[in-house]
């Protein structure tokens, strides 16, 4: 690969900004606030399992502690340098609801986190391992059990910047797609994943949109 092709590559899908100092920021910031909450609430049951199994694992341990020294070594800011600040700041994405954003807007929070220990040698070791990706399924599925509750409705508002009802979210999104009721709280969504299906639902299955009404009424 030349250099210019280098300078060229881009993450594909939209799932994580182009901008690496903007991602840089956004780690830092995820890290302490994982640390001020770790000193006063026990981690997760899924958390808890996952740093057990690298705890346990030698190869796992190994692979998992190069993969973060080595991502450090090519000069990325991670947030985190060892394996148990990095199951800190896990840990605190379990009860975190991602805001919106303009021009950063982070989808999947947890692949920030892991972005750069992923692409590492040691990374891809691990990234293959099915014990260790059996328990990061275990994570993800704690997460979406949170991101359908309502505490995961922290953005759910139409304050600008973060809202994802706001005026900057409505130009991206186009709220008169959605089923939904703006003269309630949350304009009647009841946790942060419904924000998205019932867009899906009108745009894809035009049909289902009176039951949709019916069932948010």
């Amino acid at each position: 690969m030349t250099d210019k092709e280098a300078a060229e590559r881009r993450r594909l899908g939209g799932w994580l900004p182009n901008s690496e100092e903007h991602l840089a920021r956004y780690r830092t910031d995820l890290a302490e606030k994982a640390r001020a909450r770790e000193a006063h609430a026990p981690r997760t049951a899924a958390v808890e399992q996952l740093a057990a199994l690298l705890d346990g694992d030698p190869v796992l341990r190994m692979n998992m502690t190069r993969a973060i020294n080595q991502a450090r070594d090519e000069g990325y800011v991670l947030g985190y340098s060892s394996i148990d600040e990095l199951m800190d700041i896990i840990d605190y994405l379990m009860t975190y609801a991602p805001p919106f954003s303009e021009t950063s807007l982070i989808h999947c929070p947890l692949n920030a986190v892991l972005d750069w220990p992923m692409c590492m040698p040691s990374g891809y070791a691990l990234f293959r391992d099915a014990a260790f990706n059996q328990r990061i399924k275990q994570v993800l599925n704690c997460w979406c059990a949170f991101l359908s509750g309502p505490h995961s409705r922290e953005h759910l508002n139409t304050s600008s910047p973060n809202g994802w009802l706001s005026p900057e979210a409505d130009k991206k999104i186009g709220f008169s797609q959605f089923v939904c009721e703006p003269d309630k709280p949350y304009w009647g969504f009841l946790f942060h994943g419904t924000t998205f299906l019932r867009a899906v639902f009108v745009r894809a299955r035009g049909r289902w949109i009176s039951r949709i009404t019916t069932r948010s009424s």
